[in-house]
């Protein structure tokens, strides 16, 4: 009888044993999945930033409420705004400029290009393409439509505004 119960408490600290190592595996297996998730997520997020801040096009992030959250470089050449000013970064006309390019966009689908003109900083006539693509929280609605699309009656949290200078181009054509 007491091999029986000796053997039977054998057993069970094999089994014990067991279920901790697994654990412990599944732990450390978890672990390191969160590990490379993380680093993905931050390459994605670099390669992001790099994309934004790359010379491509003018890019704005512009909440629904028409506030301008971000911005790059390009766009503010494009206006014609000196970056290194920390005065005309905080002037309200450039930005109203493009929260006006934004809401012109907003006019068209998603996506979908079209050229425009304004007047720069300097008073020059400035030719743009203008596209914006929302950012919405979720993804497409039980219609298919994607918030701030035209036409599908839903809005985004906010959008991006891509603007490309065209102006040598248009003057070239003339």
């Amino acid at each position: 009888m007491h091999s029986a119960l000796l053997l039977t408490l054998a057993l069970l600290a094999a089994l014990l044993t067991a279920a901790l190592l697994v654990l412990t595996v599944l732990a450390l297996r978890g672990r390191a999945t969160l590990i490379r998730d993380k680093q993905l997520a931050e390459q994605r997020a670099h390669r992001y930033r790099g994309l934004f801040e790359s010379p491509l096009a003018g890019i704005a992030l512009v909440a629904a409420d028409g506030r301008l959250l971000e911005w790059n470089e390009k766009l503010l050449t494009i206006l014609g705004v000196a970056s290194d000013d920390p005065g005309i970064i905080r002037e309200q006309s450039w930005q109203e400029q493009v929260v006006s390019l934004w809401r012109q966009s907003r006019q068209y689908p998603a996506g979908e290009q079209h050229e425009t003109s304004f007047l720069a900083v300097d008073g020059t006539r400035c030719w743009v393409t203008l596209r914006h693509s929302p950012m919405p929280d979720g993804g497409p609605d039980e219609t298919g439509s994607v918030p701030g699309d035209a036409g599908s009656g839903g809005d985004a949290d906010c959008y991006w505004l891509l603007i490309q200078d065209v102006t040598r181009r248009r003057e070239a054509r003339t």
